[in-house]
Order: C-alpha cells, then structure tokens, then sequence
C-alpha cells in the first residue's frame, strides 16, 4: 500500500482543472447552444471526461464527515462563492442575467454556474454514508443504473438536481475503486501503453460520433436530460460507457511522480473558487467588445488560463481562508 504524497492525484487534478478553464471560456462563443465547428471538436478533448473524473477521484477519497464538515467545507464556499459569481458576472452584463426575471436568478444561487460541483459534494457527502451501510457494493451499482436512468430522461435542472445525480455514479465508482486501491496503482503503473491506446482510440471515436452528433460533447454532458426515446437513451449510454473509459484510461496514462505542476494540483479547490471571475471580467467584459475578430478567441484561451495560475498561489490560499474561516 502507498504511503506519503501519492502525486499520481495532484497531477491529473491540474490538468482537470487547466481543461476546466478552458471548458468555461469556450462557452462564450456557443450562445444558445450554437456549437460552432473549431468549438465543440475542442470539447471532445476538455469537457467529456473532466468533471466525470474529478468525482471519480472525489469518491475514490471519501470519507464519513459530519453536517459541520459539509458545511464549512462546501455549502460555505459554495453560498459565498456563488454570490461573488454573481455580482462579478452581472456587472460585466453576462447575457445569462439579460432577460432573467428574479426568480429565474434566484434558482441559480444554491449552486451558480461552475459551482454545483460544491453543492454535489455536499448532497453526497450526507446521503452516502446511509447508503454504504445499507447497500453494500451490489446495491450500490444497482442504485447507479436506477440514478442513471432518473436523471437521464426524468430529472429537473432546478438547483442542477438533474447534474447532481447524473455524476453521483461516477462518485459511487470513485468509492468502489477506493476499496482496490492496489489494483488502480498497479494499472498506472503497468498498463500506460494500453491506457493511452484507450484514450487515443475514444477519444477518435467521439470524433467519429461528431460527425454525425455535432456537439455530442455537450449534448452528452451527465447533467443535461435527454427525451426519452432511442437518441435520447443512445446518448445517454454512449456518454456514460465513453467518458467513464476515458476517466479510467486517463488515470493509467498519467505519471505518477513529482512533476512541476503536482504542487499546483493539491491546490486546485483554490483555482476552482475563483476561476470564473477573470473569465467573466475577460472573456465576458473586456474581450466582448472585440468579439468575432480572430484575436479575440486566442486572447481569451490563452490570458484566461494564464491569470488562474495566481489562485495556486500562498496569497490566494491565505485570503480565500480567511474568507471561509479556515485555520491552516
């Protein structure tokens, strides 16, 4: 059993993060779902896998922790967080909030934007410990394909319950491979080559499956209901088989040492905070107003991602703390 720092989780957390950003900044150039050619390939490699992943590694290290625990650590920031969004967001006029009436604004508070990912971890962190003890492993994966099919096709996006249950499987998952923790280690370090001819070859094939789905990076996104018919249950299950293979594929192929960015990937709470304020100041505010001509794109993908690195930093730690009453 590994003992210590084990890097393979720092490292694949910075590159979630980094593909995360981008995910974010990408989607001002897809009003009302209108995927452009360049942007949802793009998607392909950023936003099929990432969040899957990220509750995978959330699950893998689970913990019983008290009401005190969840709330602090994620309905706190979550509240706290989700105003700063808002505030910031408004004042840069994102055209979200243009013809929102109040209560249509208020349902996007308890988890706005980019943070339902606190409000998921918050909801799992109390229902899983009853759910472990009264399952069992069978149970659990029964209790997966009951949640799959409930937020696949008959689920409100209201309070992201829809995203909320469509990624608490990956966190089950996350949990079953935390009790074969030597066999995970093992395939990181014994089956890179395989893993990597994995992620090529499906990666290639949502590839394939754009051509024929444009935006099916989207479209597949765990949190979106689908309607109830045969394209609607193909998405759904061509989603959850690809982007859990990736998520699996993509935990063999990454290095399991210290690497440059494995300090800045036991950060990446910090990044996920505060990432969206210069993409709305940015991408929304400043870059709006040159937006279509070729520099706009490449400024926003490569300034935005660029500014995040100062939320790795002891400063950004030491505010944000205090923010959220944090003693280290």
């Amino acid at each position: 059993m590994k003992t210590g720092r084990i890097y393979l989780w720092d490292n694949i957390k910075f590159i979630l993060m980094f593909f995360i950003v981008v995910t974010h900044c990408m989607c001002m150039y897809m009003p009302s779902n209108n995927f452009g050619e360049w942007c949802h390939y793009i998607w392909i490699f950023t936003l099929t896998y990432t969040m899957p992943l990220f509750t995978i590694i959330s699950g893998f290290f689970y913990k019983r922790r008290t009401l005190d625990y969840l709330l602090k650590n994620y309905m706190m920031p979550c509240i706290i967080f989700s105003i700063i969004n808002f505030v910031v967001g408004y004042m840069v006029h994102w055209p979200q909030y243009y013809d929102a009436s109040w209560k249509e604004i208020i349902k996007m508070l308890p988890a706005m934007y980019s943070l339902w990912y606190l409000w998921a971890l918050f909801i799992y962190g109390i229902i899983t410990p009853f759910l472990k003890k009264h399952l069992g492993t069978g149970g659990v994966i029964a209790l997966s394909i009951v949640i799959i099919s409930i937020s696949s096709f008959w689920c409100t996006k209201t309070f992201n319950i829809a995203r909320v249950l469509g990624f608490y499987p990956y966190y089950l998952l996350g949990i079953l491979l935390s009790e074969h923790k030597e066999f995970v280690y093992k395939f990181n370090n014994s089956y890179k080559a395989y893993s990597i001819l994995i992620f090529i070859a499906f990666t290639a094939l949502y590839f394939v499956a754009d051509t024929f789905i444009p935006g099916i990076a989207v479209k597949a996104d765990s949190g979106i209901p689908q309607p109830f018919n045969k394209f609607g249950i193909f998405i759904k299950a061509f989603s959850y088989i690809a982007n859990t293979i990736l998520a699996i594929s993509f935990i063999g192929l990454m290095p399991d040492k210290e690497l440059p960015i494995s300090r800045l990937g036991a950060k990446t709470m910090y990044c996920y905070y505060w990432h969206m304020t210069p993409i709305f100041i940015l991408g929304y505010g400043i870059c709006s107003q040159f937006r279509g001509e070729w520099y706009d794109f490449l400024i926003t993908m490569f300034s935005v991602p660029l500014l995040t690195l100062i939320f790795y930093t002891k400063i950004c730690e030491r505010i944000t703390n205090k923010m959220l009453f944090i003693k280290k």
